[in-house]
């Protein structure tokens, strides 16, 4: 997996979420919550998929989580679900096993970070 340690990746990126939602906060809120409750899901059905060795089912798993991380600015999931897409793609298993955590651990410092705005 790529490393991502020096990119300026953010664990959220408020403006940028912000700016995709036309400045409509309403809207980004509703749109977050949804993400919130959805997120879990799509982390599971990724996982599932890995266990069962259905890269197919994992790369659009891992395609939906990239593409809600990059509407809700959380650039660290986005680009870490981009290479577990890739990784599914590629029928890489050895480093998908390897790097579900560090996605799971990216999902978790987003939470926390919007935790406290």
């Amino acid at each position: 997996m790529t490393k991502i340690e020096n990119k300026n990746f953010l664990i959220w990126d408020k403006e940028t979420m912000l700016e995709r939602f036309l400045g409509d906060e309403h809207l980004a809120k509703e749109i977050l919550t949804y993400f919130l409750q959805d997120l879990p899901l799509r982390l599971e059905g990724l996982k599932k998929s890995l266990n069962a060795k259905d890269m197919t089912s994992a790369a659009l798993h891992a395609h939906s989580v990239r593409g809600a991380a990059a509407n809700m600015g959380a650039d660290i999931l986005q680009h870490l679900a981009k290479e577990m897409e890739l990784a599914c793609n590629n029928y890489d298993v050895d480093n998908l096993n390897r790097n579900i955590k560090s996605l799971e651990d990216a999902a978790q410092d987003f939470l926390k970070e919007i935790s406290m705005h």
